[in-house]
């Protein structure tokens, strides 16, 4: 059972009161040393300002001292997945949930793990673990959207990701990836709303501002789009990806020349190569 002291540490770290509540668990952990609930949050106040190490110690104590600690086993899941062991994860977040079988950030954590790895139709069942235990949570419905949009099911990302900024207005990932989604539904102008608007939310968003070129391109405002395309590349992040799109808009206009002066001081990589060969087609 979470101890008083702990209760009181978790409010003010939900407050982003890092330091104070670190100071707090520390004083009750010199009289309580075992006390599971104070070391696994304590392990994760240090594993995020910086001390990994000393973060994954105090998660890996809590969890041995206390292997029923369900909290315990998902703050080691998160810091195993953070350092890159997501096997290792997988089974710390499956002892979360076999600890406590209602815990739905742990579900939510499975799932996410698989979707990273690309099993997408088994992240989306644990996903609906989560929503079984009654666990509601923003990100829980921006990941449901994003696995079912990278099966192609779009229809059924769709109402997800609604919910996902009707919860969150202000996850511009959410609104980014509604957009391409309802573009992929043939919803273009629904499509572009979405996508100003998590360009509204964050201006440079990594890919929203490259996803908006094409979709206003693909109605017919290619100078709106080039316009585009030529912020995002004087930004420097997502260069590659607007050349990229750039270079293609440009042989659709017959432009060939330009496009392979975009494309030709750019490192190779998958899509740049695609590109590259898309020009040379066309050059014969």
């Amino acid at each position: 059972m979470a101890s008083g002291v702990y209760s009181q540490a978790k409010n003010v770290y939900e407050q982003g009161r890092l330091p104070q509540a670190a100071a707090m668990l520390r004083q009750a952990l010199q009289s309580t040393p075992n006390d599971a609930d104070c070391l696994q949050l304590l392990g994760v106040i240090e594993f995020q300002i910086g001390r990994q190490g000393e973060g994954r110690k105090l998660a890996e104590r809590a969890a041995a001292i206390d292997p029923s600690n369900s909290e315990a086993w998902n703050s080691l899941g998160l810091i195993l997945h953070l350092t890159g062991e997501n096997g290792a994860a997988l089974e710390a977040f499956a002892k979360a949930t076999s600890a406590e079988p209602r815990h739905g950030g742990a579900w939510m954590n499975r799932g996410f793990v698989m979707q990273e790895r690309g099993r997408h139709r088994e992240a989306l069942e644990f996903f609906e673990q989560a929503l079984a235990v009654g666990f509601r949570n923003p990100l829980l419905l921006f990941f449901f959207g994003n696995s079912y949009a990278a099966l192609g099911e779009h229809g059924s990302a769709l109402p997800y990701y609604d919910q996902a900024v009707a919860a969150a207005r202000n996850n511009a990932d959410a609104w980014n990836n509604r957009g391409t989604t309802l573009l992929a539904l043939g919803r273009v102008k629904e499509g572009i709303e979405s996508l100003r608007e998590a360009l509204r939310i964050a201006p440079n968003h990594r890919f929203a501002g490259v996803n908006l070129a094409q979709a206003i391109h693909r109605v017919g405002n290619t100078g709106e789009a080039m316009a585009r395309l030529d912020e995002v590349i004087g930004r420097g992040p997502s260069a590659t990806e607007a050349r990229t799109v750039k270079a293609d808009i440009l042989v659709e206009l017959d432009r060939l020349d330009e496009a392979d002066e975009i494309l030709s001081g750019m490192a190779l990589s998958s899509s740049t190569i695609g590109a590259r060969a898309r020009v040379k087609q066309h050059l014969g």
